[in-house]
């Protein structure tokens, strides 16, 4: 009888196939020349993509929504919820090759967030018309350029994009911006610290999902106004109250 492989080595081992296949000159440099943004069309393998989307449709009863005016309009799913219930997800999040490929890219090396840090990895589902979440840059109670998302399409019937702002911060580079279809396998990587990024509004009966990782540069705990923040930030505009008592970062 053939033992069953840790689904974190098993994902790890799967996904280190799929990332080598794509030409590490041609995604560094474009990393570079894009602001520290590159998108792999092909960057989830198939058999990897079926276990997360078949992990989504068992977890898209429990998608808690918010509506901020002007601000946000959407779903989601929060990292404790996919600890306890989504174990691909999990193991895609922990991946070691993962965050080493992600750590290289940006020259830094990167971290796990707290596992009761509902961001660490999170569903985000944008499903009724108007759905949308306004430019923003993503924060972590820490310092500018910490803070890096790898974002993983999963399903995308929709014309809505993930629009990202380049070189806002640049005064060397002209600004430009980049609409990016997050078709379902496809790995958008990118330092949320300096990228401005929006999703643009849904119309009706379109649909899209996405599995968003986050990684930061150090593993401190923010503490005192900065956590109170940005816990109360989550909780606001993404998780609803639970998220006022979550770490920001792994103990």
């Amino acid at each position: 009888m053939e033992l069953q492989r840790d689904p974190t080595v098993r994902i790890d081992d799967d996904l280190r196939r799929a990332l080598e296949r794509a030409d590490w000159e041609r995604v560094s440099s474009e990393y570079l020349d894009q602001d520290e943004l590159v998108v792999l069309d092909q960057g989830v393998p198939a058999g990897v993509l079926e276990q997360l989307q078949a992990e989504l449709d068992r977890l898209k009863d429990r998608v808690h929504r918010n509506h901020i005016p002007t601000i946000r309009k959407g779903g989601n799913i929060g990292y404790r919820e996919i600890i306890r219930n989504a174990p691909a997800m999990t193991a895609l999040y922990r991946s070691p090759y993962l965050i080493e490929y992600v750590s290289r890219l940006a020259g830094k090396r990167l971290f796990l967030k707290s596992p009761k840090d509902e961001h660490a990895c999170t569903l985000y589902f944008y499903s009724e018309a108007r759905d949308k979440m306004r430019f923003h840059y993503d924060t972590c109670g820490c310092e500018d350029g910490a803070s890096y998302t790898v974002i993983i399409g999963l399903v995308n019937r929709t014309q809505a994009t993930l629009r990202c702002r380049l070189h806002t911060k640049n005064p060397h580079r002209a600004e430009r911006e980049l609409a990016i279809a997050t078709h379902p396998g496809s790995v958008v990587i990118f330092c949320g610290s300096k990228i401005y990024h929006a999703v643009t509004p849904l119309r009706a009966g379109e649909y899209r999902a996405v599995l968003s990782l986050s990684y930061v540069t150090e593993q401190k705990q923010p503490k005192g106004f900065w956590r109170f923040t940005e816990n109360a930030k989550d909780s606001l505009l993404y998780f609803g109250l639970p998220a006022l008592m979550q770490k920001n970062y792994r103990d």
